[in-house]
């Protein structure tokens, strides 16, 4: 990871595993049909400051997914992030 962003997501106080911890408590209650933990997980995520285009990019795809109901599209677009390895 570069150290700019390393130095910015300490600063604004989350760092790279806080976003890769929320994104597999989002996964876990997808995959369980938790709704309220993956609610608790997307406010996280919207509250994060200092996120990459691609983590950005990534909040309102699940957003879009889960406004609409569709939690196997939102959970695939977790796996397909982390199969990329855009999250770490």
């Amino acid at each position: 990871m570069p150290e700019a962003y390393e130095t910015r997501a300490r600063n604004d106080g989350h760092t790279l595993n806080d976003l890769e911890n929320i994104l597999t408590r989002l996964k876990t209650a997808l995959d369980r049909g938790d709704a309220q933990n993956a609610d608790a997980a997307m406010e996280e995520l919207r509250s994060m400051d200092g996120m990459r285009p691609s983590a950005r990019e990534l909040y309102f795809f699940l957003y879009n997914a889960l406004l609409m109901g569709d939690t196997e599209k939102a959970a695939g677009g977790l796996d397909m992030w982390k199969i990329l390895g855009r999250a770490g």
